[in-house]
């Protein structure tokens, strides 16, 4: 089995709650976090012993790739430019991708420069939610990312409610 590819069945699973990740890393500016399954991974790879930890590193969309890029890392960002909503959100800044021992991947967004700043909101903004995205899997993460859109949404409401309503003071007129 060659080394172009081997990963992508594993990517192309977690991809819908990746690029929710990307959207979130985007709109709070904080690390966001993945917790991905090992025999997945295990599956995938055609080698005993194989080390799937790696860094990426994607600056409006390409890859900053290095001679320790591993075939894992390529597959990902191979990924991730084939999908045409995580290709839009990663246009918009800089990108940091790790996957750890543990199986845990890290999302930040380093920097999303102000001059992008609308590309990235008008970027966010087409994702579609995770209720949107048809499921092929079932995957305890999808819900979890459920929950913390359904938190986010919240949160957006209640602003909402502080905002005070604007009263229609039009006479009524009755003939």
């Amino acid at each position: 089995m060659s080394n172009i590819n081997v990963y992508q069945s594993v990517w192309n699973k977690f991809l819908p709650l990746i690029t929710l990740k990307v959207k979130s890393a985007i709109r709070n500016g904080e690390v966001q976090t993945i917790e991905m399954d090992k025999i997945d991974f295990e599956r995938a790879s055609d080698k005993k012993n194989s080390k799937f930890p790696f860094d990426l590193e994607m600056n409006e969309g390409r890859s900053q790739k290095n001679k320790k890029t591993s075939a894992i890392a390529l597959d990902f960002a191979r990924a991730l430019n084939e999908n045409d909503t995580a290709k839009d959100l990663l246009k918009v800044g800089n990108f940091k991708f790790v996957l750890n021992n543990k199986f845990v991947m890290s999302i930040s967004a380093n920097s999303v420069m102000q001059a992008n700043a609308a590309a990235a909101e008008n970027a966010v903004k087409e994702v579609p939610s995770i209720d949107e995205i048809p499921s092929t899997m079932e995957n305890p993460l999808v819900e979890e990312a459920l929950v913390e859109e359904e938190q986010v949404v919240e949160e957006e409401s209640t602003d909402a409610k502080e905002t005070p309503a604007i009263e229609d003071t039009t006479p009524i007129v009755e003939n």
